[in-house]
C-alpha cells in the first residue's frame, strides 16, 4: 500500500489502521496465508501528512504490526538503516529497506553501485526492495540492443570482472 497524500482529515488516520487491518485480513481469508499486505512509509500514523522518514522507528512501528511488511524509502544512511534494524526487533526480514537503482539520494550511489547498499542491508538482516529495476533496459540503448541490455544487467548483478 502506498499512499503519498496527505489524508483528508485527522480522523481519517484511525480509519487507515482499520481499513488496513481489514484490508489484510481479507487477503489471507480470501487468497490464503501466503498473501501479503506491504505497507509503504509514506503517511505519519499520527497526522495523516505526507512522512518520508526512510527508517523504521517506534512511532510508524504501527504499520509493521498491522501489515506483513514495511517498505521504507530510499533515503537511508547507516545511522538510519541501524535504526531500522533495531526497531524491527524479531521482524527483521519483514522490513524492506529501499534503494534506487538510479541513484536519486540513494546509499551507495545506486547503477553499478547498488550492490554497497544491498550488502549493508544483508549484514542487518533486513530484506531489500528496489526502486527503478528497468533502468538498464531504459538507459545505455537497453531498449534498441537486446545483447547489451543483457550485459548490463550481468554487470549489475554480478559486478564486472
Amino acid at each position: 500500500m502506498n499512499f503519498e497524500a496527505e489524508l483528508v482529515s485527522i480522523e481519517y488516520v484511525d480509519k487507515l489502521f482499520v481499513f488496513l487491518s481489514l484490508l489484510r485480513s481479507e487477503l489471507k481469508e480470501q487468497i490464503g496465508d501466503h498473501a501479503e499486505l506491504i505497507w509503504y512509509d509514506s503517511i505519519h500514523p499520527h497526522t495523516g501528512k505526507v512522512w518520508w522518514l526512510s527508517t523504521l522507528v517506534p512511532e510508524n512501528r504501527i504499520f509493521l504490526d498491522i501489515c506483513d511488511g514495511f517498505f521504507t524509502d530510499y533515503h537511508w544512511d547507516l545511522e538510519r538503516l541501524n535504526l531500522t534494524a533495531q526497531n524491527a526487533v524479531d521482524r527483521r526480514l519483514d522490513v524492506y529497506v529501499g534503494n534506487d537503482i538510479y541513484g536519486r539520494g540513494t546509499y551507495g550511489g545506486g547503477i553499478y553501485n547498488t550492490f554497497v547498499a544491498i550488502n549493508e542491508i544483508k549484514k542487518l538482516g533486513l530484506s531489500y526492495a528496489l526502486f527503478g529495476t528497468a533502468r538498464f533496459y531504459e538507459n545505455d540503448n537497453g531498449v534498441t540492443g537486446p545483447k547489451l541490455h543483457a550485459l548490463n544487467e550481468e554487470k549489475f548483478w554480478f559486478g564486472s570482472n
